[in-house]
């Protein structure tokens, strides 16, 4: 991704990052993980390792700034301006969709390619509130390795699971070292107002405590819709390391009133690409970016060299390809719709790297 003009002042919202930040790669497992029935059981494949016969992707000549394992210590908010990915999550075309980590690699690579800032694993359109906790964490540890050979972020959804669920991920997600934790509200008691939304995000975040963490809003899903400039502001001063928002809502007039400078606020919805960056949206974070990435950026960078009409005409040629390829109407089948799109759209544009992302989990 093309980054343009002046990146934003100097602040950062550093938090207490009392804890190094370790960009190593996890030790090599073999495990993955499925659901059979009502049972958790463990499935021992023979995960390969990295395949390097598939060649690094060409360096990016521009000026994004960039997270080289050996200098940066920990992500701020400036390195999370640009195209960040809601990444798919693997599964294997079996009767249970078990976890598969093999094609990872393959993936965070196709990713670079198309010079993306970032992933965000576990979340909804991964699939995250399917997985049992240990397929999470085995998503996480060949991600976050992924993501260090690529040089992408990495920022790992840890909610939509029992409370003492979340707070076993949150706490993977800060010895893993990743990038950022963003977390879903709370599912069942959900909260009724931004008090105690707070009070739960400050609890997991608690648990990752030198990470950057943002909260995931989609009120779509979650029904949870409650005001998030209320939130930031009391977020910001009872959570060290709280650094924003994944807003996933068509309500841009809220998210542009989250803006400040030294948070963060990522735009994800893939239809009002265009307008959020009118808006003054500075981090997009859409799965459409899966399918056609190309698009996306055409979107992003039209914009920094100020050709509105083409950006808003990019836009409109996306929003049709959405309407054409995702014709179902509930997430579910949204999610399915997606994952077929894209895994049609690699077979086509990057036949050279041979995977896909398998089915989307059966839920009915």
């Amino acid at each position: 991704m093309t980054t343009k003009g002046n990146t934003e002042g100097n602040a950062e919202k550093d938090g207490s990052a009392s804890k190094s930040y370790s960009m190593s790669p996890p030790k090599e497992s073999t495990s993955v993980f499925r659901i059979s029935g009502n049972r958790e059981e463990e499935v021992v494949d023979k995960v390969p390792p990295y395949d390097e016969r598939h060649p690094r992707a060409t360096d990016v000549r521009d000026d994004r700034l960039t997270l080289a394992p050996e200098s940066i210590k920990r992500a701020t908010y400036k390195h999370f301006k640009g195209i960040m990915v809601p990444v798919f999550t693997c599964f294997k075309q079996n009767e249970t969709r078990s976890l598969n980590v093999s094609n990872i690699p393959r993936y965070a690579e196709m990713l670079r390619r198309n010079r993306v800032v970032g992933v965000l694993i576990n979340g909804v359109i991964g699939e995250g509130p399917t997985m049992a906790v240990k397929e999470r964490k085995a998503n996480c540890e060949y991600w976050h390795r992924a993501a260090v050979k690529n040089n992408l972020l990495i920022m790992v959804q840890v909610g939509g699971a029992p409370l003492a669920d979340v707070l076993s991920l949150a706490s993977h997600a800060e010895d893993m070292g990743v990038s950022a934790v963003c977390t879903l509200p709370e599912l069942f008691f959900r909260p009724r107002d931004v008090d105690q939304l707070v009070a739960y995000c400050r609890l997991v975040a608690e648990h990752c405590r030198t990470r950057p963490f943002f909260y995931y809003h989609i009120p779509s899903m979650t029904g949870v819709d409650l005001d998030m400039v209320e939130f930031c502001a009391k977020a910001e001063k009872i959570i060290p390391n709280f650094l924003g928002v994944h807003f996933v809502s068509s309500d841009l007039e809220m998210g542009q009133k989250c803006l400040r400078s030294g948070r963060v606020i990522f735009q994800g919805s893939s239809a009002l690409v265009a307008s959020a960056l009118m808006s003054g949206f500075k981090s997009i974070s859409v799965p459409v970016t899966n399918c056609r990435p190309d698009i996306v950026e055409g979107i992003y960078d039209a914009y920094y060299e100020n050709d509105l009409r083409l950006s808003r005409e990019r836009q409109d040629e996306l929003n049709r390809l959405i309407e054409i390829h995702t014709h179902r109407t509930y997430m579910q089948s949204w999610v399915v719709s997606m994952k077929e799109w894209f895994n049609k759209e690699l077979s086509m544009r990057s036949p050279e790297l041979s995977f896909t992302t398998g089915p989307a989990r059966k839920y009915y």
